[in-house]
């Protein structure tokens, strides 16, 4: 290889570094603001959780129920932090059998989400019930890196 397009690679390579760093990436607590901490980003759309609406509706050992909302800012990524949604989730944890189900509030059915849990079938609302767990117990489900879980 030359040495003229051994350099080329280098530049290119610091160039994508570069632009993937400074593109913004996702706060973790939306616009410094530690009631909204993220739990999911992707494609430029980051979801936050919001910590002050953390509620425990049943916790009787080894079941628990929660609910929390979670906001969603569509361009995130572009330092647009404009909020376009807000819901509310619910969420059934059996701590004996290690599960976590979403609930539909209306119908009371539960949808299991597993550890692994692909994007399509609900791996956003997994991390959301797993932030839900961590903040009003201080202890983790499932178990993430330690980044993805904020001070208490």
């Amino acid at each position: 290889m030359s040495k003229k397009f051994f350099t080329s690679i280098l530049v290119m390579s610091l160039m994508l570094i570069q632009a993937s760093t400074s593109a913004g990436g996702y706060q973790k607590y939306l616009n410094g603001d530690a009631n909204y901490i993220i739990f999911d980003g992707h494609q430029g759309v980051a979801r936050y959780v919001v910590r002050n609406t953390l509620k425990v509706e049943a916790d009787e050992y080894p079941y628990a129920l929660l609910s929390i909302d979670w906001v969603t800012v569509p361009r995130a990524w572009d330092g647009d932090n404009t909020i376009s949604a807000r819901d509310k989730f619910y969420f059934a944890y059996d701590r004996n059998a290690r599960k976590i189900y979403v609930v539909n509030p209306q119908t009371q059915e539960l949808r299991y989400l597993p550890r692994d849990v692909s994007r399509a079938m609900g791996e956003a609302a997994m991390k959301a019930a797993e932030l839900a767990f961590y903040l009003a117990s201080g202890e983790k489900f499932y178990g993430f890196s330690n980044d993805f879980y904020p001070e208490r």
